[in-house]
């Protein structure tokens, strides 16, 4: 009995080792200065590490930049995705009811299981807002594609989620890797991506002092 036990407590502590030596070395890790124990205790945090997981599955070249803040507005985008494809703005939603909003109207809305109603801010109008002043401050052409993306954890429902314009989509998490595939056109190169990044790193802010300190802000593929 006791030699099962010893069995179990080492399968334990190698699986805590094994998962501790791999958030570690993940992008995220370097890229938020996030600890493992951070990772294990906030939920938030936890849904930022899969979103950027997610991303890193993403064919072609690209930058990834979290939390970039952007001065004239203070405006906030939670992902910036540089890709050979164009630049995309990610308003990222850890939500898990069912979710109701129109491109046009000021709110949406989150009804919870329970039947609570919860309403925030058109995630879309807060992307159009970055999307403009981003544009000033990297001083893009018109022809320069940039997308607007509203990204919600898997396990919220989209009962009534109404999207027109162009460069425009709402989705899940587990979509991502198959929004971006062989049809897009390429219009960023290699120096382009890695200029744009130079450019938005200096914006980039973390929500709360991570335990290790890193000094560069940006993942790379």
């Amino acid at each position: 009995m006791i030699g099962w036990l010893l069995i179990i407590i080492i399968l334990i502590g190698l699986f805590f080792a094994i998962s501790l030596y791999i958030y570690d070395n993940s992008k995220f890790s370097k890229l938020t200065g996030y600890s493992y124990f951070n990772f294990l205790q906030d939920k938030e945090v936890r849904s930022h590490y899969n979103l950027v997981s997610n991303l890193q599955k993403v064919q072609g070249d690209y930058e990834v930049l979290l939390n970039v803040v952007l001065p004239t507005n203070n405006v906030k985008a939670d992902v910036v995705f540089v890709h050979q494809s164009g630049i995309h703005i990610i308003n990222f939603k850890r939500m898990t009811g069912w979710i109701y909003g129109r491109e046009q109207d000021p709110e949406w809305a989150e009804v919870q299981y329970s039947e609570k109603l919860n309403k925030f801010d058109n995630p879309l109008i807060e992307n159009k807002i970055a999307i403009l002043e981003l544009k000033q401050i990297l001083g893009l052409a018109d022809s320069m594609p940039i997308h607007s993306l509203v990204v919600f954890s898997d396990n919220c429902s989209f009962k009534k989620v109404e999207v027109q314009s162009r460069n425009t989509d709402v989705l899940k998490i587990k979509e991502l890797k198959a929004y971006w595939n062989d049809s897009m056109d390429k219009h960023l190169s290699k120096d382009e991506i890695m200029k744009i990044n130079l450019d938005l790193n200096k914006y980039v802010t973390l929500k709360k002092s991570p335990e290790k300190s890193k000094a560069n802000s940006v993942v790379t593929n």
